[in-house]
């Protein structure tokens, strides 16, 4: 049985992704963006971790810091901060631009023999986020009721 929680950020992601269609979910005003890039960036790193949010490359190719900022803005500054240390550990400028040099990156520094190398600073803090994901889906449904008027008329 689904929370009012859940309940209410299903409801709500059904509402902008039947917007949006086909478009970008970037295309969308910052406050329901806020929305959207919280669930694709946590629904892969719960199913994945680290490894799988930087793995492939989303559309128009944003900064990694749109991501941060959507967790920010709901309260989740901890996660919000994993995010941005992760970025940090790729040895070049702008990773999100750069996949197949992010990918060797993630090869070379977060597996062991094609696994996943539990001990790798970046596999660790998407390890803290995946941690915190109940939470962060807490401060959602909160952020989502705060800005419900706007989100749905935006």
């Amino acid at each position: 049985m689904k929370t009012e929680d859940e309940i209410l950020v299903d409801k709500v992601s059904d509402e902008l992704y039947e917007r949006i269609g086909d478009a970008s979910i970037f295309s969308l005003p910052w406050v329901s963006q806020v929305v959207t890039v919280f669930l694709g960036a946590q629904g892969y790193i719960d199913n994945g971790g680290f490894i799988y949010f930087f793995e492939g490359d989303y559309p128009g190719t944003p900064p990694y810091s749109i991501f941060a900022d959507a967790y920010r803005a709901i309260g989740a500054d901890e996660s919000a901060e994993c995010i941005e240390a992760a970025v940090s550990l790729f040895p070049f400028p702008d990773p999100h631009l750069h996949g197949d040099a992010r990918r060797d990156y993630l090869r070379d520094h977060c597996m062991i023999d094609g696994r996943t190398d539990d001990s790798s600073t970046l596999v660790k803090l998407g390890d803290r986020v995946i941690d915190n994901s109940a939470t962060n889906y807490t401060l959602l449904a909160k952020y989502i009721r705060e800005h419900l008027e706007e989100i749905r008329n935006a």
